[in-house]
């Protein structure tokens, strides 16, 4: 059964990849100010997210500020 699961997500991976990719390369040198091949990352980032099930967990979401720019990084638990 992991196969099938396995096989679900590269599929997902795939076809996004090749959607938004594919979607970036044909309206990049149309959008010079960047804003709607702004979206393409976070669209296919949910994408993949989705397709694997697991639940995503935000914690300190309300100490952030509007404006503010911020990095971002996860923490594999194995690297505990």
């Amino acid at each position: 059964m992991k196969w099938l699961h396995m096989a679900w997500i590269y599929l997902h991976v795939a076809a996004a990849t090749t959607i938004f990719g594919t979607l970036t390369m044909l309206t990049a040198p149309f959008d010079r100010s960047k804003r709607f091949i702004g979206w393409h990352p976070r669209l296919w980032a949910r994408w993949i997210l989705w397709s694997t099930g697991l639940p995503i967990t935000i914690r300190g979401k309300e100490l952030l500020q509007k404006g503010q720019q911020y990095i971002y990084m996860s923490n594999h638990a194995s690297a505990l």
